[in-house]
């Protein structure tokens, strides 16, 4: 859901010039009506080997977690404690 309204969105506003305003868009709430003040280009460069290797870190130690949690279930339920 949030994904299309933002595409929706985005669609509504990419083809709008400085000081225009969009048609109503239908949201949740309501109506929404948009006004472009200013556009910005912003260019953002991304170092490809750096998030491969934060992206297989976090692969990694969502494994982890799951191996570790197995585990310690495991040991959890052979585990009995005596009261005495």
């Amino acid at each position: 859901m949030k994904n299309s309204f933002n595409k929706k969105i985005l669609e509504k506003i990419s083809n709008l010039k400085i000081e225009e305003y969009t048609n109503p868009i239908l949201v949740p709430g309501g109506f929404l009506i948009l006004k472009v003040k200013d556009k910005k280009k912003i260019e953002k460069k991304i170092d490809f080997e750096k998030e491969l290797d934060l992206r297989i870190r976090s692969l990694q130690n969502q494994q982890l977690n799951q191996y570790s949690n197995i585990y310690f279930n495991k040991i959890k339920k052979d585990i009995v404690i005596n009261e005495k």
